[in-house]
C-alpha cells in the first residue's frame, strides 16, 4: 500500500498522514497494514482545497 501511494507521487511524510487519517486495517496472516481505497478518497475529497476554506474541517468542529 505504500508503495502504490509512492508511485502515485506521496512522499513519505504524505504516506505517513494518509495512514494517520484513514482507518487501518490489520489481518490476521498479512503483515501490511492497509486501509480501503473508499477512506482515502474520502480523506482526499475532505482535504483538497477550493478555496472555500483554509484548512479542512474536522467532524463536529465548525
Amino acid at each position: 500500500m505504500r508503495t502504490d501511494l509512492r508511485t502515485l507521487g506521496y512522499e513519505r511524510r504524505a504516506v505517513d498522514a494518509i495512514f494517520r487519517a484513514c482507518p487501518v486495517e490489520f489481518w490476521e496472516g498479512y503483515s501490511r497494514p492497509m486501509f480501503c481505497v473508499a477512506d482515502f478518497l474520502e480523506w482526499r475529497e475532505r482535504s483538497t482545497y477550493r478555496g472555500d476554506r483554509v484548512r479542512p474541517v474536522e467532524e463536529g468542529i465548525r
